[in-house]
């Protein structure tokens, strides 16, 4: 993809995220690293000696997919995480049944992140549509985040036949770092 197109792109995924998440319940400015900030979940476990923290949620259809970061530091671990969940129907009318099945995440770059499915679960039917949630995630560094906190990161998850692109804007990347440093 061209910069100036990955430009584009960016901006107008920023700016769906932006519009979403002032549409919801509880709005979140992603220009706003304190706002961010104040959104990620931070818990200590006492028997394992972490500290996980959890993002608020980034995805353009909030009430359909998860897009977030995660981390777990402390004893010795530093680990990072971008966790996507995807909420999607199928038709089994229009032949478009069954699973996406996906099962590799790759940047923007076009890089494999390294990829573990989580979950596949059906949501019930109604009729001739299906609803399935797939969740997937990308183990991550810190570095991979630094390299990407200026310009955020467009995540294609592919499956069976299908494509589907989630992003991560720089401010959540940003005010994430700030927080679990």
């Amino acid at each position: 993809m061209s910069r100036i197109l990955r430009q584009m792109w960016h901006s107008s995924m920023l700016t769906g995220c932006l519009l979403v998440a002032t549409s919801c319940s509880h709005p979140i400015n992603w220009y706003d690293q304190a706002e961010i900030s104040r959104n990620i979940a931070v818990k200590y476990d006492d028997i394992k000696q972490v500290t996980s923290f959890i993002g608020p949620n980034c995805a353009l259809e909030p009430k359909e997919d998860t897009v977030q970061l995660r981390a777990v530091k402390g004893a010795g671990i530093s680990t990072y995480q971008i966790y996507i969940s995807d909420r999607y129907d199928t038709d089994l009318i229009q032949g478009t049944s069954g699973w996406r099945l996906y099962s590799q995440i790759y940047d923007d770059d076009g890089s494999p992140l390294s990829t573990t499915v989580i979950a596949r679960n059906p949501d019930g039917c109604g009729g001739a549509i299906c609803s399935h949630i797939e969740t997937i995630s990308a183990e991550i560094s810190r570095e991979y985040l630094e390299h990407h906190k200026a310009s955020g990161v467009t995540l294609k998850v592919r499956g069976k036949a299908v494509e589907s692109i989630f992003f991560v804007p720089s401010g959540y990347i940003q005010a994430f770092l700030a927080k679990v440093s």
